[in-house]
């Protein structure tokens, strides 16, 4: 009944009907209520704000003419006291007072000012008879400072009557000020008790009104309780009657409908509910039987409940067969009828069980199952277990084979030559090769999961780490080269090339690492680098040899010259011999250029390295405190060298290790047949090889120079060319040799030498023959570019007996004996120089007159000793060879015996 009175009392829409709508409608009656007296309220404290505000403005300006008032008094002290003492102190007090007055009178006016148009059009008119009132006192200000310092202006004592009149006429102005004041402050003490008042009005509207909303909510409070308890706790207790006798399994009762509210929404709702409860069971059923997985319900005495149709397939029995049997008779596994079967374990209070085992069938066979099993409770208490089957026969296959493959990969990774390993996360490892693990010094299975830090030096890690990191964040392939220790602590030059695995959404699952060993191929690239520096200085050595030999030519064959026309008893002939031989010595210097130059070639034949090797040690140590210890093995091979080239190689070294050494000690060297292979370590083809090893306990050489010591012009001795070792390197370069160095600093350096092994392995005998000078006769052509070797030539041969025709390029050459066979006067011999710049040489020449006169007898002459026309001049059509420099004794010897 009070239901349908306060709907239709407060005529609610049909919403308000739901226990929701109802609180809205309670809660929205107390809201607006509330939002009243808050309305109220706030509206009775704007209105008090503004009349204490107006009040307070009123006084405030009231005060300020009160403070003008006692300043204009204050000010009238100081005229007053001079008339009657004469201080003239009282002048700057009147001064300061009237600053004092201006900043009030300032302050009052932006008071005023900022109080317009806030508080109404009576206060703003009383505000403007207070600002009419500042500028009338502003106006006569000046006029009362004027007056005022008249006063001051009259000496003491002051008798006169301009004084007296002075002092009334301020006075009088002094006390219309006040009466305008008194006027302007009553004014606004009238305003402020007015504000009041409009104050405690307020004040009491906003009581009544409080009162009267106050006794509305009580009121509609009590009616509202009154109506909530009507509508809404019948029908709940009568859903909590039904709820328990669901509770107790009666499935048949349902729920009434008495309200439209939410309440008869939950009785619907649990109606509904044990509907769908009992359609749960039918497709719990239907879900048992439909699985795709064999299932089965167990008791706690081993005894089958149900199973389902995929159960009856897997083991081939009918269910009817299993019902009430014991699991274990009809399906057994190695698990059954001990502590590990399921159900035992499910009994001691394990919640769920997931494994693979294998299950034999009634036929016998054992098929590969995955098992799960979850406890069956009734009231909480465990009562048997619930058993799913899965046939897992094809994921075993495929496992199988996938982990067949994967032991291929693995066997392919192993036989791989470079290092392969995964990265995941930037720093663990994932699969390693065996390359990688044995280059690491670990065993291969200890590294998947290890840390790539831990395996790593911290500075090797850093950087490796820095790379990681790069292809994880940017996702592209890193290929970076640095050094590293490996497990033996020997550094190594890797290239390592670092490529991302992407997975499906584009991020990087792991990274591929590969890393290449790149030592010896840096090594045999920085050989090659060093091979082509000295080539290019070896170019311009070969050219200042060259020109060396032409200026030794002319000097050498003067000085034979001169020796010829000289008695040994003149005193010029022994300083002649002492030339003669300096200028051999110079010869030697040229032919240590001369091994740099291009094409300079080694003039080889076979010989054997022990009697190189004892004749340059001992010259080399030859009044040294340096004794030398051979280790040579017997039954050395036959080498293919330019026994003085060789000669000056192990001269050098010895030199070397013997300035390295000043205090004195032992040099070791050792000489012993090799066999290099192709896969070695040295950049050297396969075949067989003469090592020899120098080794000396000096001072050592640092590590950071080992790389430049055959570096043309490097050395780190105070006094020095560098060209020494710079010599050795191109001159075992040039017989196909190689040479290396070790070095630690004050233990020693050891030099290791490599030559090839003579084809022939027969010795040549030396002959021997004191040279002279022989005579001769006919006509000769010398050809050459330089006019001081063609003189030289020109008197040598003249002194010999021949008859000499200069030509100063091959051109001419050419010209003149072609005229010469014509003529029916030909040359018996010619004499030709190699190399011509810019010019047609020697070596073009000399074809061109086989062309004229294939009998013609030809001499190559040139600086270049080494060059390999020199070696093999029969094979360029030319019939003999002559070295510059030259002296008669040899010049005439050659010529002999071409002509």
């Amino acid at each position: 009944m009070a239901d349908h009175f306060l709907l239709s009392l407060l005529r609610l829409p049909k919403k308000a009907s739901t226990i929701k709508g109802k609180i809205i409608f309670t809660m929205a009656i107390f809201l607006i209520l509330i939002i009243g007296c808050l309305i109220s309220g706030i509206w009775g404290l704007q209105q008090v704000h503004k009349g204490t505000h107006k009040a307070s403005v009123a006084v405030k300006i009231h005060d300020n003419f009160d403070g003008l008032m006692i300043l204009f008094e204050h000010s009238l002290m100081g005229p007053h006291d001079y008339l009657i003492h004469g201080n003239k102190e009282e002048k700057e007090i009147f001064l300061e007072k009237y600053e004092e007055l201006i900043v009030r009178k300032k302050r009052l006016e932006t008071l005023i000012n900022s109080q317009k148009t806030k508080h109404g059009p009576e206060f703003d008119m009383l505000l403007g008879k207070a600002e009419n009132l500042l500028l009338d006192i502003e106006n006569k200000l000046p006029e009362f400072k004027t007056k005022v310092m008249n006063i001051f202006a009259l000496e003491f004592p002051i008798k006169s009557k301009k004084a007296g009149f002075y002092m009334e006429e301020m006075d009088s102005y002094v006390r219309e000020l006040e009466g305008d004041l008194a006027k302007e402050a009553d004014i606004l003490l009238e305003l402020s008790d007015k504000s009041m008042e409009e104050i405690n009005e307020v004040h009491i509207r906003v009581l009544y009104a409080l009162i009267v909303l106050g006794l509305g909510a009580l009121l509609i409070g009590i009616i509202i309780s009154f109506y909530l308890i009507h509508s809404l706790i019948g029908p709940i207790t009568n859903l909590i009657q039904t709820t328990r006798r669901i509770k107790k399994g009666d499935l048949a009762i349902r729920a009434k409908i008495q309200t439209n509210d939410e309440i008869a929404e939950l009785a619907s709702s649990f109606n509904e509910m044990v509907d769908k409860l009992l359609d749960t069971q039918e497709r719990t059923l239907t879900i048992f039987e439909g699985s795709g997985d064999a299932m089965c319900v167990i008791d706690k005495n081993f005894k089958s409940l149900q199973v389902n149709n995929q159960m009856c397939r897997l083991v081939g029995l009918s269910a009817e067969e299993m019902i009430g049997s014991k699991c274990h008779e009809y399906f057994q596994s190695e698990h059954c009828r001990t502590d590990n079967c399921v159900l035992n374990r499910v009994l001691r209070g394990e919640k769920m069980i997931a494994l693979e085992t294998h299950k034999e069938t009634n036929g016998g066979e054992k098929v590969p199952v995955a098992l799960v099993a979850t406890p069956l409770k009734s009231k909480g208490e465990i009562v048997g277990v619930i058993e799913s089957f899965r046939d897992i026969s094809d994921r075993k296959r495929s496992e199988m084979e996938a982990e067949k493959k994967t032991e291929e990969q693995k066997l392919l990774l192993d036989n791989v030559e470079m290092q392969i390993w995964y990265v995941i996360d930037e720093k663990t490892y994932g699969a390693v090769n065996k390359v990688r693990a044995d280059f690491l010094g670990v065993d291969q299975r200890d590294l998947e999961g290890k840390n790539v830090c831990d395996t790593l030096r911290p500075e090797d890690a850093q950087w490796c780490m820095a790379g990681n990191k790069e292809v994880f964040e940017k996702k592209i392939k890193v290929t970076e080269e640095n050094w590293i220790v490996n497990g033996k602590g020997i550094k190594r030059l890797l290239s390592i090339t670092k490529a991302p695995k992407l997975d499906k959404n584009g991020q990087v699952e792991y990274i591929v690492c590969a890393a290449e060993d790149i030592t010896e191929k840096r090594k045999m690239e920085e050989e090659l680098l060093k091979a082509q520096k000295l080539e290019s200085v070896g170019t311009l050595a070969g050219g200042i040899a060259h020109d060396f030999n032409n200026m030794l030519t002319a000097i050498l064959g003067n000085i034979s010259l001169a020796r010829i026309w000289a008695n040994s008893d003149d005193k010029i002939f022994q300083p002649l011999t002492e030339a003669e031989k300096a200028t051999g010595q110079a010869k030697k210097l040229t032919q240590q250029l001369l091994t740099f130059a291009k094409g300079g070639a080694p003039i080889k034949q076979t010989a054997s390295i022990l009697e190189v090797i004892k004749e340059s040690v001992g010259f080399a140590l030859r009044g040294s405190n340096v004794k030398c210890n051979y280790n040579l093995t017997e039954g050395l091979r036959l080498v293919e060298i330019d026994t003085g080239q060789i000669g000056q190689v192990i001269h050098n070294l010895i030199i070397n290790a013997d300035q390295a050494m000043p205090e004195g000690g032992i040099i070791e060297v050792s000489a012993e047949n090799i066999i290099i292979r192709e896969t070695g370590p040295l950049p050297l083809p396969q075949g067989k090889y003469v090592k020899i090893i120098i080794k000396d306990k000096g001072c050592g050489i640092a590590e950071e120079y080992l790389s430049k010591v055959f570096d043309p012009y490097f050395t780190t001795k105070e006094q020095g060319n560098g060209l020494g070792l710079a010599i050795v390197y191109s001159v075992i370069t040039k017989h196909g040799g190689y040479i290396t160095v070790e070095s630690e600093l004050e233990v020693g350096t050891t030099f290791s030498l490599y030559l090839p092994v003579s084809k022939e392995g027969v010795l040549k005998e030396k002959k021997f023959q004191e040279q002279k000078i022989i005579p001769g006769r006919g006509r000769i052509l010398v050809m050459d570019d330089e006019k001081m070797v063609r003189d030289v030539a020109d008197a040598l041969l003249k002194e010999v007996g021949y008859e000499v025709v200069l030509a100063k390029d091959g051109e001419e050459a050419i010209k003149l004996y072609q005229q010469a066979k014509e003529s029916q006067s030909p040359f018996v011999a010619v004499i030709m120089d190699l190399t011509i710049p810019g010019a047609v040489g020697g070596k073009k020449a000399v074809k061109a007159l086989l062309k004229i006169d294939p009998g013609v007898k030809a001499i190559v002459s040139s600086g270049y000793s080494n060059d390999p026309v020199l070696a093999n001049f029969r094979e360029y059509g030319f019939s003999g060879v002559i070295s510059k420099p030259y002296t008669i004794k040899k010049l005439s010897e050659i010529v002999n015996k071409v002509v």
